[in-house]
C-alpha cells in the first residue's frame, strides 16, 4: 500500500507532465527568409535552432556566391526568439538579433539594420512558404 505521501508525489509528476506536453512547442528548427539589404541584391537567410540551445545563421549575398556563417546560442523567452552571435571562445559578438514567434514565423524586433535593412528579416519555419 502506498504512503499518502508518495500519492501526492505521483499526483504531481503526473500533473506536471501534462502541464508541460500542452505548452506550446519551442522554436528549434530550420527558419528561412530573404532580406532586401541596401545596396545590394539581397541576402538569403537561414537560422537553425537545435534543442540543446546552439544555433547556426547562414547569410547568402545573392548574386556574390559567398555565404557567411555565424555560430551562437539561442533562447526562447515567451514569444521571444533570441540568437546571440559567439566566437570559438563562447565570447558574445554584437547584440542579439531578437524576433517574435507568430505561429510559423518569426518577426522581427532587434537587429543590425546596416546588414539587414530597415524592416529587417521575417523567417519562416523550413517546409512554410518563405516571404521574398
Amino acid at each position: 500500500m502506498r504512503s499518502a505521501g508518495s500519492r501526492l508525489i505521483l499526483l504531481l509528476c503526473l500533473a506536471s507532465a501534462a502541464c508541460a506536453s500542452s505548452k506550446a512547442p519551442g522554436a528549434a528548427g530550420t527558419w528561412a527568409g530573404n532580406s532586401p539589404a541596401a545596396g545590394d541584391a539581397g541576402r538569403s537567410i537561414r537560422l537553425e535552432l537545435r534543442p540543446d540551445g546552439t544555433a547556426t545563421m547562414t547569410t547568402e549575398s545573392r548574386g556574390k556566391g559567398a555565404s557567411i556563417v555565424d555560430l551562437g546560442t539561442w533562447r526562447q523567452d515567451g514569444g521571444e526568439v533570441k540568437f546571440q552571435i559567439e566566437g570559438a571562445g563562447g565570447e558574445k559578438s554584437g547584440e542579439p538579433m531578437t524576433w517574435e514567434r507568430k505561429g510559423a514565423s518569426l518577426k522581427p524586433k532587434s537587429w543590425n539594420k546596416s546588414l539587414y535593412g530597415s524592416a529587417g528579416v521575417i523567417l519562416m519555419l523550413s517546409g512554410e512558404d518563405t516571404p521574398k
